[in-house]
């Protein structure tokens, strides 16, 4: 079904968590690594280290749009089980320590931050 001129969904953010304690692990630079293999530049990684961002491309179809969402999400939930991990879709993680881990080579951490 053809939409009007373009529409795509960007950012999809998600939360890296321990499968076994549903805690949040900084393993979303290993699972954005491991996913852009396929996803190229619709993989990235966010601020906190237990995030990860996907995004569409630009399209005037839904049907394309619906396609290109179910093969992110496959291809994220794959390499986060690699990992030993599951994938929140949620912008907001749940912290359960006071410990708040910033991806390696973020700018501009906050302090109380640490990478």
């Amino acid at each position: 079904m053809t939409i009007g001129p373009f529409c795509g969904v960007a950012p999809a953010p998600a939360v890296v968590v321990d499968r076994r304690t549903g805690a949040p692990v900084a393993r979303g630079p290993r699972v954005v690594k491991a996913a852009a293999a396929v996803l190229r530049g619709q993989v990235q990684e966010e601020f906190l280290g237990a995030q990860v961002e996907v995004c569409t491309r630009p399209t005037s179809d839904l049907g394309v749009l619906r396609s290109e969402l179910a093969l992110l999400r496959k291809v994220m939930e794959k390499v986060a089980a690699d990992e030993r991990c599951l994938l929140v879709a949620t912008g907001t993680p749940v912290i359960q320590d006071n410990t708040i881990r910033a991806s390696p080579g973020s700018q501009g951490v906050p302090s109380g931050f640490t990478t």
